[in-house]
């Protein structure tokens, strides 16, 4: 049906977004834009993310570029 359809178009850009916000913070994070630690914490939880999201995202990232040697 075409309403359930649009359902999961949204509910699929809402996700993508999502990870793409996350991604993109976490990147900023690896890049050193956040500082480290506690000023690092501080300002990912006052631009209104998950900071343990965050730094789940940026430990696998990191993992990955070892991994792959980058």
């Amino acid at each position: 049906n075409a309403t359930t359809k649009k359902a999961k178009t949204l509910v699929s850009n809402v996700h993508n977004t999502y990870q793409t916000k996350y991604r993109n913070i976490a990147e900023d994070v690896i890049k050193g834009k956040y500082g480290n630690g506690d000023t690092r914490k501080a300002k990912i939880l006052k631009k209104g993310y998950d900071y343990n999201y965050v730094q789940a995202l940026v430990n696998a990232m990191l993992s990955e570029q070892q991994k792959w040697g980058y």
